[in-house]
């Protein structure tokens, strides 16, 4: 062995560099290093020879101490493999401190040894970060910030998605966005604040200097990006008089010659494709409609007709001539020369590819949407996509343009301004809601998921239901993209199982621009496996599983992330309800005919508080209190117990009174059906009510929705002998639950995400 003069440059290549190497990629990135020497091997050489040829550098180190570390290709955990220990600043032990190691059995041949300077430091959640830099596949350079050291994965996992390591998009950085993650981070006020008795380590701006800086750096520092860095983790940062500074690194490049990588950079993004052909097209043909049978391509065919398309412009492609539901059989999709806008292929696989690439090679459509299944599920299945892709590339080359695929394995497109529905479904399936179209966008993985929330959705008439399939072509965040600017569309309901690469980037610049247009994103991402344990050894890898990346940026980018499908479909409803309404505090008042449901808002309020009444708001629900009879049997408070006793009317006097209280922002109002002093039920021989009477609860409730502004929901916890009264309500525009915990939740979250500045 032999000492070297100094470290060496890094130079990046395939693979994971040296740590001395991964260093100085940290100094490129605005971190210090400890001061080093790197000892490098040759062959027969004791390492005392190694030590002493380098001794003045060693000796020329600050402190008594120095770390021994030895560098094996590929090992990145040295801890576990005994290769690294720190020793006194003194020839002989570190001579004993490499033959320990080299005899030892290390995991690997080493390439060489370093010796760096001993920072003294607190260390664990105490003094010492994880922060690191990473090219996802789907988002692009994310930054993670977390608990560093030997534990990092250990307090990433006890403390949870919400409390434990933060992701942000390098893409979307912004400086703001990052104080509020750290801030409810209780490793954050540890590191920073200090508790009983132990002092912070560093200050909040600190951390937030040190991930502005990387991602400056990463951002402008082209050469590395280039050279194919992928991956960039320092772990542990310390902060020696306040200064972060790299302990280790894992520093990875991929070959730059292997593909163009996907993108990474909000720059680096194609702009979004036209869409119209799907949204709004003004020819549609249809290839797979049976003459005789309810195939679906006939379903199809008579959606888009029970829509409102004309006839006229509305063809089956059909050798042979004659109509089918009044349509025009035609040989081609072209209409008079010219590509048609969509052509709906629900034809067997095999035939839909050679239809593609028919389509492609003559220009007979601007937009194709794919039905059938067999394009991209399964292994065998994806020489078809291929051939499809390769049409796709060799018409934009050719021709400069190349039809537009939605699909495949889809159920494609319904939307209001087609009109136009591929959906499917048969109409006594899935009716179309009989009231005015919602500013609602369902984007859709999952076409059984789509179609099942547009049933549970009702009485929602969404304007757009955008199924994707495979994404062969268009992708879930190109829908994003073009809806995020649509002034027809306030809220975007976006399922996802996964983006192909890049298109995560997209699906966040469309949520963040939603969200400058004052327009709700709500977000359910399926599959929340931590795959990203597979791809990489680092800590990050470990840490930052493919779910909770996607739902930390996508909560910074402005989105509402549901936990649950129910939960979504909660979010939904009141982002589409409430949407108007404005939103000027956390308090809310709570009115119910049950204890039980008084109880149950005050357990699932928070980050909601009860508010405190005025004195005008105790004395006026006193005096209705009083007029109703039950004024000795319950009291003006908030949660407000109107016991099963109280009426219409003295109900909606109430509930009307606390919401203009002027603490109040938001309210949760409790209908328990089934006390006789309310009439709840449909007429029938059997009783004496109708739920349908001018004066009873729901036709008050709901003019009461309709000439008050603040946000509130109504909540019929009863059986389904009581649908019918909940409907009601529904109908009114009321958003209804029938559950109060449930209805406290989804709306304490929807409320901290319009007081976030949404």
């Amino acid at each position: 062995m032999t000492a070297a003069n100094s470290h060496p440059r890094p130079t990046p290549g395939p693979g994971l560099l040296t740590e001395a190497d991964g260093l100085e990629v940290a100094r490129r990135l605005g971190l210090e290093a400890p001061a080093m020497v790197v000892l490098s091997t040759e062959a027969g050489r004791h390492p005392s020879e190694a030590v002493e040829a380098g001794w003045d550098r060693i000796d020329a180190l600050p402190g008594d101490r120095v770390v021994v570390k030895a560098q094996v290709p590929g090992l990145v955990h040295k801890t576990e493999a005994g290769a690294i220990r720190v020793v006194p600043k003194d020839v002989q032990e570190i001579v004993d401190t490499l033959s320990t190691m080299l005899a030892g059995g290390l995991p690997g041949d080493p390439v060489g040894f370093l010796v760096q300077a001993f920072l003294p430091h607190d260390s664990g959640m105490a003094g010492e970060v994880l922060v690191s830099a990473r090219r996802d596949r789907e988002f692009g350079w994310a930054l993670t910030l977390g608990p560093g050291g030997t534990l990092t994965e250990f307090w990433a996992e006890g403390l949870g998605a919400d409390r434990g390591p933060v992701h942000l998009s390098l893409g979307g950085f912004h400086r703001a966005a990052a104080a509020r993650a750290l801030r409810c981070r209780p490793w954050v006020r540890l590191l920073t604040e200090g508790v009983r008795g132990h002092g912070g380590t560093v200050a909040l701006e600190t951390l937030l200097d040190l991930l502005t800086t990387i991602s400056e750096r990463l951002i402008g520092d082209m050469g590395l990006r280039r050279a194919g860095l992928i991956e960039a983790e320092f772990n542990p940062v310390a902060f020696p008089g306040g200064v972060p500074t790299a302990l280790d690194a894992v520093v990875r490049f991929e070959d730059p010659d292997h593909g163009p990588p996907h993108p990474s950079l909000p720059g680096e993004l194609e702009p979004a494709r036209d869409l119209s052909p799907f949204l709004s097209p003004k020819r549609i043909a249809i290839a797979g409609v049976s003459g005789r049978g309810l195939n679906p391509g006939r379903i199809i065919l008579r959606n888009t007709l029970s829509e409102g398309f004309p006839t006229e412009r509305l063809r089956v492609v059909k050798p042979g001539g004659g109509t089918v539901d009044g349509c025009a059989c035609v040989d081609s999709p072209m209409v008079d020369g010219r590509p048609t806008d969509l052509l709906v292929l629900a034809i067997p696989a095999d035939r839909a590819t050679e239809a593609v690439e028919a389509a492609c090679r003559d220009g007979t459509a601007r937009g194709i949407v794919l039905i059938p299944g067999g394009l991209g599920e399964t292994a065998r299945s994806q020489d078809r996509v291929a051939a499809i892709r390769r049409a796709l590339e060799l018409a934009r080359g050719t021709r400069g343009w190349a039809p537009a695929i939605n699909g495949g394995n889809c159920l494609g497109v319904r939307s209001k301004d087609g009109p136009v529905d591929t959906l499917f479904i048969p109409r006594h399936k899935l009716p179309t809601a009989d009231r005015p179209v919602d500013p609602v966008a369902l984007i859709s993985q999952s076409g059984a998921f789509a179609v099942a929330r547009v049933s549970s959705l009702a009485p929602l008439n969404p304007r757009v239901v955008a199924t994707v399939g495979n994404q062969i072509d268009v992708t879930v965040g190109e829908y994003a993209e073009v809806l995020a600017v649509d002034p027809n569309i306030d809220v975007i309901a976006a399922y996802v199982e996964g983006f192909v690469d890049g298109d995560g980037l997209r699906f966040l610049e469309a949520v963040r621009e939603a969200a400058k247009r004052g327009k709700c994103v709500v977000l359910y991402r399926a599959g929340r496996s931590r795959s990203g344990k597979e791809a990489s050894a680092s800590h990050t890898a470990s840490i930052a599983g493919e779910y909770d990346v996607t739902r930390a940026l996508a909560v910074a980018a402005g989105a509402l992330v549901a936990e649950s499908i129910g939960e979504f479909d909660d979010l939904v409803r009141l982002a589409v309800a409430l949407r108007d309404r404005p939103v000027d505090g956390d308090g809310f008042a709570a009115v119910s005919n049950a204890g039980f449901e008084c109880v149950a808002v005050a357990d699932h309020c928070e980050p909601l508080r009860l508010a405190a009444l005025g004195p005008e708001t105790e004395e006026r629900v006193s005096g209705i209190l009083d007029a109703a009879g039950v004024s000795g049997i319950t009291r003006a408070a908030n949660p407000m117990d109107l016991t099963p006793m109280t009426g219409a009317e003295g109900f909606c006097e109430v509930v009307e009174a606390m919401l203009e209280d002027s603490s109040v922002a938001a309210g949760v109002v409790g209908c328990v059906p089934l006390t006789g002093a309310l009439e709840t039920l449909e007429a029938s021989e059997g009783h004496t009510e109708d739920l349908t009477r001018s004066d009873g609860l729901a036709a008050r409730l709901g003019a009461l929705w309709g000439r008050t502004t603040r946000p509130w929901v109504a909540v019929v916890d009863s059986g389904s002998r009581y649908d019918p009264f909940a409907r009601a309500l529904s109908d009114s525009g009321l958003p209804v639950f029938r559950h109060a915990d449930r209805a406290v939740r989804a709306l304490a979250r929807y409320l901290a995400w319009r007081r976030s500045g949404h």
